[in-house]
């Protein structure tokens, strides 16, 4: 992943008020991606909002079509851009799964 695609993608979370944006670097313990962006929504409207500023960007970050999946309820919406993944989630959702300290435990284990 080029650090031009994470900066894009960053930068659109903070223009659309991603609340609670944390991105982190899961290349070296899994082949899933390089990166994963963790963040939160105010509503499910918003959800969809930055679910669809994330997709605007596809142009200038990627060739292939990301997967989406959740849009639907919104509650939790990940987009997979195959070497990033975005999990936008409603706060309550975030809360009960605790992704950052699933990763936090493979990533401090080394």
């Amino acid at each position: 992943m080029t650090a031009t695609k994470l900066s894009r993608i960053m930068t659109a979370l903070d223009d659309i008020q991603a609340q609670d944006v944390v991105c982190i670097d899961i290349g070296r313990v899994s082949d899933l991606a390089d990166s994963m962006i963790i963040c939160s929504s105010k509503s499910h409207r918003h959800a969809r909002s930055i679910l669809d500023a994330i997709l605007e960007l596809k142009p200038y970050i990627d060739d292939d079509i990301p997967v989406v999946e959740g849009a639907d309820y919104a509650d939790w919406i990940l987009v997979d851009y195959h070497d990033t993944i975005i999990h936008i989630m409603m706060p309550e959702v975030r809360d009960y799964y605790a992704l950052e300290k699933l990763w936090d435990k493979h990533l401090t284990s080394d």
